[in-house]
């Protein structure tokens, strides 16, 4: 995710601890803080490829739209 970026990254320091500042007193404040472009670019990548993985395997991860009420069964594995 950050190969290639390492040593390019700007280094305004002030602007990071100042954006450190402002979500460390948000509320809420933020479980993840990417500080700089190249940064906010691979967290969002990273997010669109897992949630294209997670869209492709959505018919396996939820009942069909028919059987979406409490009898639901789906197959269980034989090693659980």
């Amino acid at each position: 995710m950050t190969k290639g970026i390492d040593g390019t990254q700007s280094d305004d320091r002030v602007a990071a601890a100042a954006g450190i500042l402002t979500a460390s007193s948000a509320d809420p404040t933020p479980l993840r803080l990417p500080l700089g472009d190249h940064a906010v670019d691979a967290v969002l990548d990273h997010l669109r490829t897992v949630e294209a993985e997670i869209r492709q395997w959505e018919p396996v991860s939820t009942p069909p739209s028919a059987t979406k009420e409490k009898d639901w069964n789906p197959p269980r594995n034989e090693l659980c």
